[in-house]
């Protein structure tokens, strides 16, 4: 029986550890090609062993692809090997964890030319090929919760991956047309990232959520990610999703919840006297998914 991907080519950044390698296998053994990306050639040609040993059909990407001519490499060689491109999963990423008074330039600026400019000098080399191909794609962005609703700790991370949330946003408006869909996923998932967590910092989050993250498997992720890029998810776009071990979420995008008009505009004294109504409002409690 043939796959959910069958003949479906799929570049996944950051595929060789993690999350990123879970879903290169997931996709591989879906009927997907593969194109699996990493700067560290060990753990790239490991899982393009792995897919291939197990009769997946792939090939592999060493190299930076937050630099162009690392960006506009990757999708060549996938329309060498392949011949098309179907989709993208943005993947690629790394953290620097500092508190904002004692984070290095340097810390910052190494996050965002992985997490965003490697998404945006991707995703700008497929979209334009899958546009020439003039058929229909799919691009996944790896964004974070942290970026939703921030992190201590990780201001450079979570100004990162808010970013994408709003890449996301954009890029599916600007997209549609092409009928090229594009996503974000907000996961936790125990990888090699999450595992630098100081234990302390993980207890002063409960015993239980420590022990919910240390069972949040990469490879549930890899699953959504698969859905999504197969034509059963062909409707969605512009979405937010979430997976943390055995949940699955939905995000609602940022909206307005709280809306009051006075003819004239507010003064500074008009937000006084509506005060107590703000405070109840900011008072109400929220969800903790993670």
């Amino acid at each position: 029986m043939a796959g959910l991907l069958e003949n479906k080519v799929v570049i996944i950044t950051g595929s060789g550890r993690g999350i990123g390698k879970e879903t290169a296998k997931i996709c591989a053994s879906e009927g997907a090609c593969v194109v699996i990306n990493d700067v560290d050639p060990e753990p790239a040609l490991e899982t393009l062993e792995e897919i291939r040993k197990n009769g997946g059909k792939a090939t592999a990407y060493i190299g930076d692809i937050s630099d162009e001519s690392g960006a506009r490499d990757i999708v060549e060689l996938a329309k060498n090997a392949f011949g098309k491109i179907d989709a993208l999963v943005n993947n690629a990423g790394i953290t620097r964890d500092s508190l904002l008074v004692r984070m290095e330039v340097e810390k910052w600026d190494e996050i965002m030319k992985v997490h965003l400019r490697g998404a945006f000098l991707c995703t700008k080399n497929v979209v334009s090929e899958m546009i020439r191909q003039k058929n229909s794609g799919c691009i996944i962005n790896l964004s974070s919760p942290a970026g939703l609703r921030g992190n201590i700790g990780q201001a450079n991370y979570a100004s990162a991956k808010a970013g994408l949330m709003g890449f996301t946003l954009t890029l599916a408006k600007e997209l549609e047309r092409y009928k090229i869909r594009v996503n974000a996923i907000a996961p936790i998932a125990w990888t090699r990232l999450t595992q630098a967590i100081p234990e302390d910092v993980l207890k002063k989050r409960g015993e239980e959520f420590a022990q919910k993250l240390k069972s949040a498997k990469p490879e549930f992720v890899g699953h959504l990610i698969a859905f999504l890029i197969s034509d059963k998810a062909q409707h969605i776009t512009g979405q937010i999703f979430g997976v943390f071990g055995e949940e699955f979420h939905i995000w609602s995008p940022p909206k307005i919840v709280f809306r009051k008009q006075k003819p004239g505009g507010f003064q500074i004294n008009d937000y006084i006297s509506i005060l107590e109504e703000i405070n109840l409002y900011l008072q109400k409690p929220e969800e903790n998914v993670g």
